[in-house]
């Protein structure tokens, strides 16, 4: 009933549906993390405790994106609500994981069938987030910013997977070490994340992409009607271009981004890609920001190579 719902409406609004139904979802599993932390209060309750935490600060963060959504005139202050939440939570996590390296605390002991049960929830829940990345490309920052928040969420769930696992086959002082450094990590990726929802819309290319150009007089015109620039290029993250159609001097386009498909790969390549994509997801997600900050430069390049073929921007 809830999925013919869903699909009857539009992107747009069945993210932010869902964006609720996860406000609802993650105020059930704060309140339960905090009941376990009471209980397990002597025996590594923390933990539980700062995975409350980090929920109250999700929760916040999407209720300020479903905000955005509706409120137009406070974008910049959306913006900065939402990254700082994401950033608050992140360095929390982290101050607690670091916490793990330098004392002793004692160690909940799971069931091994709910370790591995939970790291394929995890598993799946980091899937789904990198799949949302995906799916919300040009739909606008609020609609981005949720699902970057769902990419964050992803890696608590599989330091949780993680500190489940050490629990039931590793002693308590290997245990603490292995959850503390990747719990670390996985902070850090998450304040990372936060200032990306900062920076983004300062570097995006949300409407910039449409650009026009008159020839310079005196300067040599393009024979060719047809004008296509390479602005950025990646065999794995795809390539920007300019495509342009070139009449009576005056050259007009809009900048493309072609994103590469992992659907295209022959079937014996796809299969390491899906046996390690765990351990490739985090190297491959710090190459697509760094990719992202290069080609967000798409129009200051196109801008000076056109200048350099002897044409002059038109000011919007």
């Amino acid at each position: 009933m809830l999925k013919s719902f869903l699909d009857r409406l539009t992107f747009e609004k069945r993210v932010m549906y869902l964006a609720l139904y996860s406000v609802l979802v993650n105020s059930i599993l704060a309140i339960t993390k905090f009941i376990m932390a009471y209980y397990y209060r002597n025996s590594g309750g923390g933990f539980f405790l700062i995975s409350g935490i980090v929920n109250i600060f999700i929760i916040f963060a999407k209720l300020v994106c479903y905000r955005s959504a509706t409120d137009k005139n406070h974008f910049k202050l959306h913006t900065f609500m939402c990254g700082l939440f994401v950033i608050i939570a992140g360095a929390a996590y982290t101050a607690y994981m670091a916490r793990l390296l330098f004392f002793e605390t004692m160690h909940i002991r799971f069931p091994q069938w709910l370790s591995i049960m939970w790291a394929g929830v995890a598993f799946v829940e980091l899937y789904n987030g990198v799949k949302g990345l995906f799916k919300v490309r040009g739909k606008g920052h609020m609609y981005r910013n949720i699902m970057v928040i769902n990419l964050g969420i992803s890696f608590y769930a599989i330091v949780l997977a993680q500190v489940m696992i050490t629990s039931a086959s590793v002693d308590t002082h290997w245990a603490n070490y292995y959850d503390g450094v990747f719990g670390m990590l996985m902070g850090v990726m998450n304040i990372l994340l936060g200032i990306f929802i900062w920076i983004a819309p300062k570097i995006s290319l949300v409407g910039k992409t449409h650009n026009e150009y008159v020839l310079v007089e005196g300067a040599p015109a393009f024979e060719d009607p047809n004008v296509n620039i390479i602005l950025a290029s990646n065999p794995i993250y795809g390539k920007v271009t300019y495509l342009g159609y070139n009449e009576h001097d005056k050259i007009s386009g809009d900048i493309i981004r072609e994103y590469y498909r992992f659907k295209d790969l022959r079937w014996f390549m796809m299969i390491p890609i899906i046996i390690f994509y765990v351990v490739l997801i985090i190297p491959y997600l710090v190459g697509a920001l760094i990719y992202y900050f290069y080609s967000s430069y798409s129009v200051v390049r196109l801008d000076k190579q056109m200048e350099k073929n002897g044409y002059q921007k038109v000011a919007k």
